[in-house]
């Protein structure tokens, strides 16, 4: 399947210092393995909070902006 993110699904949420709203590009795909999502992150604020994976990679492209990585 091909998705396009202006078809997929998309959800906000702020809380505290956390704000951006996500689109889910892999299940909008079909996507079994793999997570795909669109984050448009609110200026000022973070995506998520400081976090690891164990077993997955996280793997970033910045369409448009500046900001930190941590």
């Amino acid at each position: 399947m091909i998705a396009h993110w202006d078809e997929a699904d998309a959800r906000s949420r702020t809380m505290g210092h956390l704000g951006a709203t996500w689109t889910n590009l892999g299940r909008a795909a079909g996507t079994v393995d793999v997570g795909l999502q669109r984050i448009r992150i609110t200026p000022g604020l973070w995506s998520t909070p400081a976090h690891v994976h164990g077993r997955q990679e996280e793997i970033f492209w910045v369409l448009g902006g500046s900001g930190l990585s941590w």
